[in-house]
């Protein structure tokens, strides 16, 4: 096996690229904006490009120099998503999309087929879209789910809003009745203490008799 064979065969780079692509899938879109989510596709778009180049090449027709490059770039590449993967910090995808720039460079000038390059091409876009509608279905169960538990909590607050109105008629008529007594209880005393003081001037105009 030649010296540019050798090289080839232990950077991996197929199996490389398809470990990044593979974690690429398994990123969420969740929080992305529109144009972060189009670096993302493009991302994608870029890696399985580069992936179609390198599975197409002979080694031996490719200086071990780019080899060892594209090697450096791929491992700075699967760095940077496992980083984003795991901290949702966007700059990872951005590095990642610069180092897969310095790769595009290199391999554009490997020899393919117009019908290779457009099947490359439409793959990404086809796994771009499939993970586009994956998110949207995302959020809008999500936003179902939201709606529905507002609808729940309506009703709740409807009930505890009629229980309160419920209790604050009892409380007004408990306050009646209370009122009412008491007036009563007023009288009554008023009316007791007028019959004593009656009755004691009674007792007394008797006493001085």
């Amino acid at each position: 096996m030649t010296p540019w064979r050798q090289t080839f065969e232990n950077q991996q780079f197929v199996p490389k690229l398809d470990s990044v692509l593979a974690t690429l899938d398994g990123v969420s879109l969740e929080g992305l904006d529109a144009a972060q989510v189009e670096q993302y596709g493009r991302l994608i778009k870029a890696l399985k490009f580069i992936r179609a180049r390198l599975k197409s090449i002979d080694p031996e027709l490719v200086s071990q120099t780019s080899l060892n490059n594209i090697g450096g770039w791929i491992t700075n590449i699967a760095s940077h998503i496992q980083s984003f993967s795991s901290s949702r910090n966007f700059g990872y995808i951005q590095n990642a999309n610069t180092s897969a720039d310095s790769i595009l460079d290199v391999v554009r000038a490997f020899r393919t087929t117009s019908r290779d390059h457009e099947q490359v091409v439409g793959s990404a876009t086809t796994t771009f879209r499939d993970k586009a509608i994956e998110e949207i279905q995302r959020v809008r169960a999500e936003r179902e789910g939201t709606q529905a538990e507002m609808a729940e909590q309506k009703q709740e607050i409807a009930k505890i809003r009629t229980a309160l109105v419920e209790s604050n008629r009892v409380i007004e008529q408990q306050k009646g009745r209370v009122d009412q007594s008491i007036a009563e209880f007023q009288k009554q005393f008023s009316d007791a203490e007028a019959n004593r003081s009656k009755e004691f001037t009674s007792t007394v105009a008797k006493v001085s008799e």
